[in-house]
């Protein structure tokens, strides 16, 4: 009767593992919704890194359960809509912008998030970076390869 019972304990111990496994690793999908503060944005124009530029921490970024995301700066307040990719990266589409040129335009991101940070990578080719920048001067040469990272931190829920 005790080797059974001894059994029957180890079989529930065993099929409750995989529930406290999951619960210490949670996925990039459930580690992305909550809101997150704008801290720091890293460019790599054709291989080289610029300076990154530091912000103030005033512009948030939330993504909801709900596939929503919304992007509230001093000057602008965008949001939209995500969904993953089979590949892993983050496919978002802006539906509304203070800016109407975003407005429509879908974007693709590899995402690296822990329960502290949040990196956006965005690759451009030359002809996806032009579309959001002004006409270039006779002579001047624009990269061919951008790639630019958005470092947020999160925002603790409110209790």
């Amino acid at each position: 009767m005790t080797s059974k019972r001894h059994f029957l304990i180890c079989m529930a111990l065993l099929a409750s593992a995989p529930f406290a496994v999951a619960q210490d690793n949670p996925s990039p999908q459930s580690l992305l919704v909550g809101q997150w503060r704008h801290t720091t944005l890293i460019r790599i124009l054709d291989g080289t890194t610029l300076a990154p530029q530091q912000f103030d921490g005033s512009s948030l970024l939330q993504f909801t359960d709900k596939s929503t995301w919304q992007l509230t700066s001093p000057n602008n307040t965008s949001a939209g809509t995500y969904r993953w990719l089979e590949s892993g990266e983050l496919e978002t589409t802006t539906l509304e912008s203070g800016l109407a040129i975003q407005v429509g335009s879908v974007s693709r991101k590899q995402v690296r998030v822990d329960h502290e940070r949040l990196n956006l990578i965005t690759i451009q080719t030359a002809a996806e970076a032009a579309k959001f920048q002004p006409p270039s001067k006779s002579g001047v040469k624009r990269p061919a390869d951008v790639i630019v990272t958005s470092i947020f931190t999160r925002v603790p829920a409110e209790k």
